[in-house]
């Protein structure tokens, strides 16, 4: 069902405005200036904390993960009008995962999907290759180990649940001996550890569905 209470609508126009920036005063031609990082990663965070939530509430997680288009926001721009929230919400993810410079926001946007991956629906294959190949972007220039553990994670869960998701890892041919790499200077044995099984488990789970 298309939820259309005003509920939600607060959440999907912050997921927009995390993406698009806010309209500037005086600017002609609907020019935005971008959210400071500090406020990028507060909606970040709601966002990782509100899935974390959904998990044992199917309303939350169809407020948050309808492929519906729910047609409250009238005001345009990038993600507006007939946007589902779950577009909105991957979106969201995907450009702060793509193109944070700040280490910080790197990885709420790595937890963010990760919690996505638990979540969104398996067989929803727009949804799971977005996140996806963001991801495998964004592990391939990773340098921090505790970020590059928990987009692993989130790229297991991915491969569990749809089999288009091992075509696409094999395809990119990832390398994954340095991710494993970046745990020896991670200062703690259970990033490194965590890095080792959860390449593991890819490893594993890649074979068998090829």
């Amino acid at each position: 069902a298309v939820l259309l209470s005003h509920a939600e609508r607060p959440l999907q126009r912050l997921a927009r405005l995390a993406v698009t920036g806010v309209p500037a005063l005086g600017a002609s031609g609907g020019a935005c200036v971008p959210l400071t990082v500090a406020t990028r990663l507060m909606v970040l965070r709601l966002f990782v904390n509100l899935l974390a939530m959904s998990v044992g509430s199917a309303t939350l997680r169809e407020r948050l993960l309808s492929p519906a288009a729910e047609l409250l926001d009238g005001d345009g721009g990038g993600l507006g009008n007939g946007t589902s929230p779950r577009d909105r919400l991957v979106s969201l993810a995907v450009n702060c995962l793509l193109s944070a410079d700040d280490a910080r926001l790197r990885q709420a946007a790595v937890t963010l999907v990760f919690n996505v991956s638990l979540v969104l629906p398996k067989d929803d294959d727009d949804g799971v290759l977005e996140c996806v190949t963001s991801l495998l972007t964004q592990l391939e220039r990773e340098a921090d180990a505790e970020t590059a553990l928990r987009g692993l994670c989130a790229l297991r869960e991915f491969v569990r649940g749809n089999a288009a998701v091992a075509d696409v890892v094999c395809a990119l041919d990832v390398d994954f001996g340095r991710l494993v790499a970046l745990g020896a200077g991670a200062g703690g044995c259970a990033v490194a550890n965590g890095l080792r099984s959860v390449v593991d488990d890819l490893r594993v789970l890649l074979k068998k569905k090829r």
